[in-house]
């Protein structure tokens, strides 16, 4: 039975989307991803840079006022910081509470702080907000180099997930 060209590679597409949609596309793999980037923002957020806009560069948190470090010197900081170090660290609580909050169906995700309410009544979420908007500390987006490294991961499963299909 002979079999054209053109049957064998609808038959191959047809078997690499299943590969893909199952192995790369599933919300236990779209979750895995979004936790790697949470990983990258946090290591990032706390060497004390932050990403205007996703594909952008990095850019060097402001420094801290003299005021401002002086009240953190006088606080039980994170051990993730120092009371000079402008790292969005003070408790540490912020960048703990980064979680995926949506995993879409092309492989897409959005990362966000949890809505827990802190002392003094805000919330993650706010604070978040508030530093991105009135402080310029914009930190929940991925810089090109890091785009690359998520990207790399999913090479790297689908080529794991091609190699125990085929």
């Amino acid at each position: 039975m002979a079999f054209s060209v053109k049957k064998q590679v609808s038959s191959f597409e047809h078997i690499l989307i299943g590969i893909i949609r199952s192995n790369l596309l599933s919300d236990r793999a779209i979750k895995i991803y979004g936790k790697a980037a949470i990983d990258i923002i946090v290591k990032r957020t706390r060497r004390g840079f932050g990403v205007r806009q996703t594909g952008s560069n990095q850019y060097r948190f402001a420094k801290l006022s003299s005021s401002y470090i002086e009240q953190r010197k006088r606080s039980k900081l994170d051990s993730t910081t120092s009371p000079s170090k402008s790292n969005l660290t003070f408790t540490g609580q912020l960048l703990r509470s980064l979680v995926v909050t949506k995993s879409g169906k092309e492989g897409s995700f959005t990362i966000g702080p949890n809505q827990r309410r802190r002392k003094g009544g805000l919330t993650n979420e706010s604070l978040a907000g508030l530093l991105e908007t009135k402080n310029d500390r914009i930190f929940l987006n991925l810089a090109a180099s890091e785009v690359k490294t998520i990207a790399g991961l999913y090479e790297t499963g689908l080529a794991a997930a091609l190699k125990r299909q085929l």
